[in-house]
């Protein structure tokens, strides 16, 4: 049996997005919110507003006008939602986008698998854009490794998992999976993830990690 596709038009629930949450991670919020069972019905709402077909990443976050259409489905600012956009740069030396000003090489956005923090999802129910960055390893809040391999099926994280919260091979509930402790060496090391951006991991006076973009 085909799907039942809503028409076009904005989703029935929407919400806002969390200032630190991965755009791909907001469109499948916005779907589990409005109880679809597959990534697929949200692809079309979004080729059907830009009229080509959807591949998951990058073209999730580096086309303005996929950007522009999840905007429209969830009834939010699209300026807000651009700021999150990877611009395309055109480079002899490989793919490369502009990150928050930033030229980053595709191998450096974790382009073939996810990765996540257990208790990060346990706790807030969403996914980080910091967890975009290969070259974020680990949990600064909570001082553990990021996950991007389920450890019962043994395959890599899918993006595009539906929930969220499952793996989309065996179904294991990745909130509640074994989790390592990493040194403070660890986390300094991935907190000053510097090489290719300037991305740091900031803990604020109430105690909570926030991510930012910063300079130097």
């Amino acid at each position: 049996m085909k799907p039942d596709f809503p028409t076009r038009s904005a989703l029935v629930v929407s919400a806002l997005r969390y200032r630190d949450e991965s755009v791909l991670g907001y469109l499948l919020r916005l779907g589990e919110l409005n109880g679809y069972s597959s990534l697929r019905i949200i692809k079309k709402l979004i080729s059907d507003y830009t009229n080509t077909p959807l591949f998951i990443r990058p073209s999730i976050v580096s086309k303005s006008e996929v950007v522009a259409a999840i905007a429209k489905l969830a009834n939010i600012d699209e300026g807000e939602l651009m700021q999150s956009k990877w611009k395309t740069i055109n480079s002899a030396a490989g793919r490369y986008f502009n990150v928050q000003g930033t030229s980053l090489p595709l191998d450096a956005l974790m382009e073939e698998r996810a990765q996540i923090c257990p208790k990060c999802l346990e706790e807030h129910g969403y996914l980080r854009e910091a967890w975009d960055l290969s070259g974020v390893t680990v949990c600064a809040l909570h001082k553990i490794a990021l996950i991007d391999i389920c450890p019962d099926c043994k395959k890599p994280l899918s993006h595009a998992r539906t929930p969220m919260t499952l793996c989309s091979h065996c179904k294991r509930d990745l909130r509640y999976i074994p989790t390592e402790q990493v040194s403070d060496q660890e986390v300094t090391l991935s907190e000053y993830f510097s090489a290719l951006a300037p991305y740091r991991i900031k803990i604020a006076d109430d105690g909570l990690s926030r991510s930012q973009w910063t300079q130097g």
